[in-house]
């Protein structure tokens, strides 16, 4: 079997649509990189710090069979559900009806979409693919602005992921776990809390110090670092570790909150959560009221809006 080219949409800059503190282009990577991990001799990934659009990947690449992932966004919140959408005057093929039904068996059908499926000549990439034969179809996976397509895409990530896995390989697949690549990380004291790609968890104390082995690592920018690990404990995955965040890691040689977060700064949020790891429904500048730690209060005109992570602060 050929390769199947995974797309995460978005990226590079561009977040896609956004909803409940999560925005499309990390999560979709966040997806692709799980279904790779679990059929990695079926499928590769598309650069996951470039953007397929912006880079118009397609136009050169030899895959000749390619899967977009995408969320929808949409000013009514009560928007939800998924479809498939493939070039305007093809059929659906196997695969394309495979993950259909996956998406309607764990997202739901949108209504625009009776079928699961839409017919469009009007996207770059699909354009791009019919034109030079490539085997192209976009998944978007529920509204991402309605709470309960986040819960079905993002809060139950690891089911969906493992559906869609099996969709594309067009059959059970395996349980069995990654070997370890023996790359390590060792956390640093300073360590306070996960990237946001863990929704900012707080650290447990016993992490702190220790030496994990790592078996995914990806760009990213949040804070001061540039990228981040996904770090086990034996073979359990405990959380996405940012550079920062580790010993001798791009950004950890400024321990604790950044030195020149003061009282009275003008900050905004990398993610929109609070110390906790909880939502906020908030954006814009914030004034930084107090500092304890890795603690900060922020809020606006003398008001509080909420204790956030130092790290999750940006200048």
């Amino acid at each position: 079997m050929t390769k199947i080219l995974l797309v995460a949409g978005h990226g590079q800059g561009d977040p896609g649509a956004s909803g409940g503190g999560y925005n499309e282009a990390a999560t979709m990577r966040q997806l692709v990189s799980r279904i790779k991990q679990l059929i990695p001799d079926k499928v590769d990934s598309y650069d996951q710090a470039k953007d397929c659009y912006q880079q118009n990947g397609l136009a050169t690449t030899a895959y000749q069979n390619v899967i977009e992932f995408h969320m929808d966004g949409a000013t009514n919140p009560n928007a939800c559900g998924g479809h498939v959408i493939i070039a305007a005057g093809f059929s659906p093929d196997n695969l394309d009806n495979r993950l259909k039904e996956v998406i309607k068996n764990h997202i739901g059908i949108w209504v625009g979409t009776p079928s699961g499926f839409s017919l469009r000549n009007d996207l770059q990439n699909l354009n791009v693919a019919a034109q030079r034969g490539i085997a192209y179809r976009l998944l978007e996976l529920g509204f991402i602005t309605n709470s309960g397509d986040r819960s079905k895409a993002i809060g139950n990530m690891e089911t969906l992921a493992k559906a869609l896995a099996a969709g594309i390989s067009g059959g059970p697949i395996s349980n069995q776990k990654p070997s370890v690549t023996g790359k390590t990380v060792t956390v640093a004291p300073h360590a306070s809390h996960w990237s946001s790609s863990s929704k900012g968890a707080k650290i447990a104390q016993w992490v702190k110090g220790r030496t994990f082995a790592y078996r995914q690592e990806r760009p990213i920018k949040q804070s001061r670092s540039n990228c981040e690990y996904l770090l086990y404990n034996k073979d359990q995955p405990i959380g996405w570790l940012l550079s920062q965040d580790c010993v001798g890691g791009v950004g950890s040689e400024v321990s604790g909150a950044s030195q020149s977060l003061k009282i009275g700064a003008n900050v905004t949020l990398i993610k929109a959560v609070d110390y906790q790891g909880t939502p906020l429904k908030t954006q814009g500048v914030y004034e930084v009221m107090e500092i304890k730690g890795d603690r900060a209060v922020i809020g606006k005109n003398g008001q509080v809006t909420a204790a956030v992570a130092t790290t999750n602060l940006k200048l």
